[in-house]
């Protein structure tokens, strides 16, 4: 069932993606595509970008043309945003 609750939820995930508060370089990476932030990490791979929350929640999205995001909650939804 759809909620407030869960528009919020996502509403917070994208602001979180937009701008990652205290957004810094992960001090035990070297290679540069691991970033850590207020409440989780962001690992930038090969045509992929992952956000992984503090609370269990992952969210990913590609780099081609179409920008798909999908949200998995660590309560077991999952969300998916498609723009074409």
């Amino acid at each position: 069932m759809w909620t407030k609750e869960a528009s919020k939820k996502i509403a917070d995930i994208l602001n979180i993606i937009a701008d990652p508060p205290n957004l810094r370089p992960h001090p035990e990476d070297f290679s540069g595509s691991v970033m850590i932030f207020d409440g989780g990490q962001v690992i930038y791979q090969t045509g992929i970008t992952r956000f992984e929350f503090s609370d269990g929640t992952i969210a990913f999205f590609g780099t081609n043309r179409e920008f798909e995001l999908t949200i998995n909650f660590a309560s077991g939804e999952t969300v998916s945003i498609r723009v074409v």
